[in-house]
């Protein structure tokens, strides 16, 4: 089967063998929407039509994702655990690996999802099919959301992410442990919050990052933060001002903070733009290396962002990452 704009979330949870874990491909498998759908569900409809109802962007690249993970799932597993219990929810994440055998560095992939869900068909796949074309292993990590989202879990779920593959350096031919982590919307928060020492890797005991790669990242806890993420990350401590400054990105960088790629539409319709301007002047103070791109529109969920005014971004992203190293 080769997927194409009339496959649904549904027969590719099937080619894929994926049906018992729904949450791996369609973000939205709790989400009862057959009365708005006249009896179906978001997984029911063909790809081009999620494409017209506004739940995905730039389909193309979506398409040739899915069919990437096809062909490689093909070629052999690629999907792990990387928890050995189901505890606290750990059984709802997992670590999608495409390994370029023989190199030395690889990207830990955080898609969006507003710490509800994780979108790995915008933000995942045709991410790491543009790595491994560029010859950089790429890793997509299925964190704990919605129920389970409460601070410092998804944390826990990128270090231990993080763990595994050092761990497993061997079995996916890595020749170098070189990583940067790459995040989108809160999937952003998740990565920049994980680039801090006192939230982050040094926190879990794991390498810094050489550098974080941001897309559209929600930043702040504070006033102009995204309130679903908000609210699911921080639970009972969303009112809290301590909780908010301390969870808020752009409050708790510092020196040692990884160098830093952003990018984000100017009128963002989800995401105030304001978060990526505060992470930008908050590394500026700091003296950290970072580069900031804003593009026309209001748009949000680019992903990889081909035939718009962002094109081109990952390149751009992966060399920044290889200047500052």
């Amino acid at each position: 089967m080769e997927i194409t704009w009339n496959s649904s979330l549904k027969q590719i949870m099937e080619v894929l063998a994926l049906e018992k874990k729904p949450w791996l491909i369609d973000p939205y498998w709790e989400i009862d929407a057959s009365q708005a759908l006249g009896g179906k569900q978001i997984r029911d409809l063909p790809l081009g039509e999620l494409a017209q109802r506004g739940l995905m962007q730039n389909r193309q690249s979506i398409v040739d994702g899915f069919n990437f993970l096809l062909k490689k799932t093909r070629e052999g597993n690629c999907l792990y655990d990387i928890w050995d219990t189901a505890d606290n929810g750990k059984d709802r994440t997992g670590l999608f690996a495409f390994p370029v055998p023989g190199s030395r560095k690889f990207l830990l992939i955080i898609p969006g999802g507003g710490y509800f869900n994780v979108c790995s068909y915008v933000e995942g796949f045709p991410i790491a099919r543009r790595c491994v074309e560029k010859g950089i292993s790429a890793f997509i990590l299925q964190y704990r959301t919605s129920g389970w989202a409460h601070y410092p879990t998804p944390q826990e779920d990128a270090a231990q992410a993080v763990k595994y593959i050092l761990k497993n350096a061997q079995r996916f031919g890595l020749t170098g442990t070189d990583y940067a982590v790459c995040g989108f919307s809160a999937g952003g928060h998740l990565a920049a919050s994980f680039g801090m020492e006192a939230l982050g890797y040094a926190r879990f005991g794991v390498p810094r990052p050489q550098a974080v790669l941001l897309g559209y990242p929600v930043v702040t806890m504070g006033e102009k933060a995204h309130e679903g993420s908000r609210t699911l990350l921080l639970g009972e401590g969303a009112d809290d001002p301590a909780v908010r400054e301390q969870w808020s990105v752009e409050k708790q960088v510092t020196g040692n903070y990884p160098p830093t790629f952003v990018w984000n539409c100017a009128a963002d319709d989800c995401v105030p733009a304001e978060n990526s301007a505060m992470l930008e002047a908050a590394l500026v103070g700091c003296g950290v290396p970072v580069h900031h791109e804003i593009f026309p529109g209001t748009v949000h969920g680019w992903g990889l962002a081909d035939g718009t005014p962002a094109e081109g971004w990952l390149e751009r992203a992966i060399h920044f990452w290889e200047e500052n190293t």
